[in-house]
């Protein structure tokens, strides 16, 4: 995909007003995006994907949430795309509708709660799963003399190494 200001990536989020995805994506959703917003990003993104129908192009865009973390309508967007494919949306996209309710925001806001309380305990232990072992490299970084794994805090105390000056390139001959 392409990422320009018309990437789907950057419409999907514009929908679901968050500045950015999801790090972890199948732990942590960032946000639900509803039938109608998927409609309204398809149809700008028609003539750009492989695409020759808009159930077809809706089920590219809902591939697109996919790393960002975000539901469609509710779902993970691979089973979005089976309801889809039976059949479930099939009214809404005939009528192109792209408004958006304030009760249906309302719902999409529940069932993304619901999503991130189901998900928290998990999410939980991921992030202390990964503080510990960049504690652990850290602690081994200074026994060791070696450097700390990459985005790893040094240990307290620990001496940091200056990078070295960036060897100046041979003269080119003549």
């Amino acid at each position: 995909m392409k990422s320009g200001p018309n990437a789907t990536s950057r419409m999907i989020l514009k929908e679901v007003g968050q500045p950015k995805g999801s790090s972890y994506a199948k732990l942590d959703k960032k946000g639900n995006i509803s039938i109608e917003q998927l409609i309204s990003v398809a149809k700008k993104k028609m003539g750009q994907t492989n695409s020759y129908t808009l159930k077809n192009t809706l089920k590219e865009v809902a591939g697109a949430c996919v790393p960002m973390g975000i539901l469609c309508e509710g779902l993970i967007p691979k089973d979005f795309c089976e309801k889809l494919e039976k059949g479930a949306y099939d009214d809404i996209i005939k009528s192109e509708k792209t408004d958006l309710s304030s009760e249906k925001k309302k719902q999409l806001e529940e069932q993304l709660k619901k999503a991130q309380a189901e998900l928290a305990g998990d999410f939980d232990a991921l992030k202390k799963k990964l503080e510990a072992k960049a504690a652990k490299d850290a602690a081994k970084a200074t026994t060791t003399g070696a450097k700390p794994a990459a985005g790893a805090k040094p240990a307290a105390g620990a001496k940091t190494e200056a990078a070295a000056p960036a060897a100046k390139p041979a003269a080119a001959k003549k």
